[in-house]
């Protein structure tokens, strides 16, 4: 059975270092440890079970790796790297650190020590740290440096370093939020730093807030996945008013968060609407509110979210024959009830539907007015009526293509499907507003 705990994974060269008092400061304690090797201090303030020493084979020979040896005996394993003097030696080092971390017991955390790192070689190690981390999600517990130049042989402060390599995961988050609408990594981010805030309060309070903004990075992601455009914009507005309400927790505990906050809040100001806030109300079908859906779908489609954009391609223009009938007939309460069945099925789509019907299948192609049922001699006075039937047509056959999942002998080609999304789109935004 594999032991927990913490594995050390430290640096060794061919320098002479001097001895100084190493200290880690905490809130409740100082650590303090004398010696001229910063692995045997941070041996001291961490008991790992394993410190994996990475030497070259002229640091592998060097009386710093016969002191470690002594001190540390069976809990010491060398790791032996070339000299890196090529792009070559630079992927060699990089495959051997993954190797050795990979193969050690799974359940132990790491530390690494970059103090005596040389040259490229903290470079390496970051980005060995950033893959470890989001690819293999090995756990990290910290990256250490002993700042030896600012004690010099008196008392020399071990920093952290782990706020930086956390950067990473806060720009992955902002990335996964700007171009896949993915709000998961960041909520599990901030959720982590509010759980974190606790652990290490030693009777002070944690972070009140940052749980809840997090959950709602996630809702506003959820709501992009299942194509909800209402749902999606009352998120954003949930998302961007904790963003406001945490801006001082964001500053005490995830500091690196700040850097990439502004690119959170532009954006969700491409989602937010002001037709929607954080109230249950539903919102009154206006030309703002159609104007900011067909930016939504413009939003899924630049993000080659082309199924959620078709899905509501033929829902938006529902909402473009309720808005036009509501128009040409005067009708306010259509704009009101917009979003009711009955609204949506017996005062238009199947009216439009039976009109398309009975056009596509006569045997006499007459003009599509001919067709128009009766008691609905509204649909006449659409404006661009041919634009929008064809529209119609060739956007319902590839949201029904969509939604049976390619299960079709005339199944339409993947390529196709996602040129078409932009070719529909446009004629979207070629459609009027008003009526003239």
């Amino acid at each position: 059975m594999n032991e927990s705990g913490v594995d050390l994974f430290t640096f060794l060269g061919t320098g002479k270092y001097k001895e100084t008092t190493y200290f880690i400061e905490k809130p409740n304690e100082t650590k303090e440890y004398s010696t001229n090797l910063i692995a045997l201090a941070l041996n001291e303030f961490f008991s790992p079970q394993k410190v994996y020493a990475f030497v070259t084979e002229k640091s592998a020979k060097t009386e710093h790796m016969d002191k470690l040896k002594q001190e540390l005996g069976d809990s010491l394993e060398p790791v032996r790297i070339p000299n890196v003097d090529s792009e070559d030696s630079l992927w060699e080092v990089f495959a051997i650190i993954t190797a050795t971390v990979q193969e050690r017991p799974q359940n132990r955390k790491i530390l690494f020590d970059i103090t005596h790192a040389f040259r490229s070689l903290p470079f390496v190690v970051f980005t060995v740290l950033a893959y470890i981390r989001q690819v293999k999600e090995i756990p990290l517990e910290g990256v250490w440096y002993g700042a030896f130049e600012v004690g010099g042989e008196q008392r020399s402060p071990v920093i952290d370093l782990c706020p930086l390599v956390d950067m990473l995961d806060w720009i992955h988050g902002a990335t996964c939020l700007e171009e896949y609408g993915d709000g998961q990594p960041l909520g599990n981010k901030l959720q982590q730093i509010h759980n974190q805030s606790w652990r290490g309060s030693s009777g002070h309070e944690g972070a009140k807030f940052l749980q809840q903004l997090g959950e709602a990075a996630k809702n506003f992601r959820r709501a992009f996945n299942l194509s909800r455009p209402l749902e999606l914009m009352k998120q954003a507005h949930v998302f961007n008013e904790n963003l406001v309400k945490t801006e001082e927790e964001v500053k005490k505990w995830a500091p690196p968060f700040e850097y990439v906050t502004s690119d959170v809040r532009q954006e969700l100001e491409q989602v937010i609407s002001g037709d929607i806030t954080t109230e249950a109300e539903n919102p009154i079908l206006s030309r703002q509110m159609l104007s900011k859906q067909l930016g939504l779908i413009k939003y899924w489609i630049d993000r080659d979210m082309v199924m959620q954009g078709i899905s509501l391609m033929k829902e938006w223009m529902i909402n473009w024959l309720i808005f036009m009938k509501s128009e040409i007939t005067g009708d306010q309460v259509l704009k009101d009830n917009w979003l009711e069945l009955t609204t949506r099925h017996d005062e238009t789509k199947e009216p439009f539907d039976k009109m398309l019907h009975d056009y596509i299948n006569s045997s006499e192609k007459k003009n599509i007015l001919d067709f128009v049922p009766d008691e609905q001699d509204w649909i006449e006075d659409i404006p661009d009526l041919d634009d929008f039937r064809r529209l119609w047509a060739k956007i319902s056959r590839y949201r029904n293509n969509l939604a049976h999942c390619g299960f079709r002998e005339d199944t339409i080609n993947t390529s196709k499907i996602y040129n078409k999304a932009r070719e529909f789109l446009d004629g979207l935004y070629g459609l009027p507003l008003k009526i003239d």
